[in-house]
């Protein structure tokens, strides 16, 4: 389900992506981390849901995204997004549990991390910062592309603690498009805590 144009995406973001955001749990005053923000598709409307008492942590190994990112929060006039460069990206400059949600959109997968112990270190650095009633909102990607399932994704995932409770099918973008996407949330197990 491909969008005709980039308008499209632009209205699809500025309509929905708020209320797909709200959907799967966000809401006002809670911190949220997106682990690789890009140019902040998520980022901005996850500030307008948490509004002032709340906080955004768009992070990104990637400089000149962010310096998009944070030009779109200084227009929209959001003071509550923390723009933070990774320069080490396979740990999180946070405080242990200090994040209510984490974002992990199109960035856990084989093209990005293209090693198994990397992934599992920066899932065990979400798990570090994520509050213990905190969540984990995944959008898996490029699963076929580097020859693996959402089975082997999801268990990566819950090898370091995580667990599923939730799975979402909803439009987002990815690589500039619309498509219906399986979003997954995913909580701290009481064992690890």
């Amino acid at each position: 389900m491909k969008a005709k144009s980039k308008n499209d995406i632009k209205k699809w973001s500025e309509k929905h992506t708020e209320a797909l955001l709200t959907d799967i749990g966000i809401k006002k005053g809670q911190t949220v981390l997106d682990f690789g923000c890009n140019e902040g598709s998520y980022t901005i409307p996850a500030a307008r849901i948490v509004e002032e008492k709340g906080k955004i942590y768009a992070l990104d190994k990637e400089g000149k995204s962010l310096v998009k990112t944070m030009k779109k929060v200084k227009s929209k006039g959001l003071k509550n997004v923390i723009g933070i460069i990774s320069s080490n990206e396979l740990q999180i400059p946070l405080r242990k549990n200090s994040v209510d949600v984490v974002l992990l959109y199109d960035v856990l997968h084989k093209g990005f991390f293209p090693k198994i112990e990397d992934r599992k270190k920066i899932l065990s650095s979400i798990y570090k910062v994520l509050r213990k009633n905190g969540f984990v909102s995944v959008y898996l990607t490029h699963l076929r592309q580097f020859g693996t399932t959402f089975k082997k994704a999801m268990e990566e995932i819950e090898n370091v603690g995580f667990v599923c409770c939730e799975e979402y099918h909803k439009k987002v973008i990815h690589s500039e498009n619309l498509v219906k996407g399986r979003i997954f949330t995913y909580r701290k197990t009481k064992t690890q805590e």
